[in-house]
């Protein structure tokens, strides 16, 4: 005889915001797939790229290997292009240098990759072999020790000819949450729609369209009134920071094209650039919900047994613990259903 356990939830798990589930698009098939395993949390990165930079567009090359590792660990991975003209002047308004964002980053030259906010985690050049960034994202990627002590969440509607946009994070940790907390939020085009290489070879990926600021404001590179990032203090209890009236033209296509990303990290500015892991937890829109409800542990016991075996006629105590495993808090209620296997029938109990 064995035994399983099936746990049936009651309803839909879903964000509290109620945002439509999105599916990533069908995309082209990697012929070289990147090489790089999970860190076991979120990495952010930040990828500068330009029209005429053809170590960014060959195949395998600088945007391949970032979207590569996006499609491979498509939970554990966020990132943003900063797309310019030209790779002889990088940080240009529309790549990004506008607003209250502070460019850490090189000036010139492209492609260049940093992990985690950090000019140490750095990566100049590609390969084309999919692979340029797989040891920085598998080595963790710079991220602060204590990424999984926090969750984020990013959702993103559409009504009629404007976006809103939410973010949600709280800590999820035992110990004290970092302060002196900014909200780095971006609206990325996921296909870089009006950005093409000047080899006429595929566009990039996730190219930064607008700031997320504070006061229900944005700012793209050439039009919004955002001037600061929003201060936040994160604690055990789910936050969150909403905009509304975001123009479709800031990024064109609808949901199709738009996506959220978000990042917590410490200090005074976004970004700080610097040496010291400063970047806490990292979420995008196309990411999967932070309630998540499954089995944790299953124990089994037979308490009159003294060969700790079985045999027939035996009662078997069936211990089972479910745990939310994300931020969001879950109340719908369910069941739990039990079951064993006699012969090749399904049969409940308890």
């Amino acid at each position: 005889m064995s035994i399983f356990v099936v746990s049936i939830l009651s309803g839909y798990v879903s964000h509290s915001m109620s945002p439509p589930v999105e599916e990533l698009e069908s995309e082209p098939v990697v012929k070289l797939n990147s090489q790089a395993t999970s860190p076991g949390h979120v990495v952010f990165g930040q990828y500068i790229s330009s029209d005429n930079c053809g170590h960014c567009s060959k195949t395998g090359g600088g945007s391949d290997a970032h979207h590569s590792i996006k499609l491979n660990h498509p939970d554990e991975y966020v990132y943003v292009t900063y797309m310019s003209a030209s790779y002889t002047d990088t940080d240009t308004a529309r790549a990004g240098k506008v607003g209250p964002y502070n460019w850490a980053w090189s000036t010139s030259g492209a492609p260049d990759a940093y992990f985690g906010d950090r000019t140490d985690k750095n990566q100049g050049g590609a390969n084309n072999q999919y692979t340029t960034y797989d040891s920085l994202y598998s080595s963790g990627g710079g991220m602060h020790s204590t990424v999984n002590d926090y969750g984020m969440s990013a959702g993103i509607y559409q009504n009629g000819n404007t976006y809103d946009v939410s973010i949600s994070y709280a800590y999820t940790g035992t110990g004290t949450p970092a302060s002196n907390m900014k909200l780095y939020a971006a609206l990325v085009d996921k296909e870089c729609t009006g950005y093409s290489y000047s080899s006429g070879i595929p566009h990039g990926y996730n190219c930064w369209m607008a700031w997320l600021t504070a006061g229900n404001t944005y700012k793209s590179k050439n039009a919004g009134t955002g001037t600061a990032f929003h201060s936040v203090t994160v604690s055990s209890a789910e936050e969150s920071q909403s905009w509304s009236g975001i123009p479709t033209s800031v990024v064109p296509g609808g949901l199709d094209k738009a996506v959220v990303v978000a990042v917590l990290m410490s200090g005074n500015t976004v970004s700080v650039g610097g040496q010291s892991a400063h970047v806490y937890h990292a979420t995008d829109s196309t990411m999967l919900p932070l309630v998540d409800v499954g089995i944790e542990t299953v124990e089994l016991n037979n308490p009159i047994s003294t060969n700790s075996g079985y045999v027939p006629g035996d009662t078997i105590d069936v211990v089972a613990t479910i745990r939310n495993n994300g931020v969001e808090a879950y109340s719908d209620g369910g069941e739990i259903e039990f079951y064993y296997v006699d012969g090749s029938t399904e049969v409940k109990f308890g």
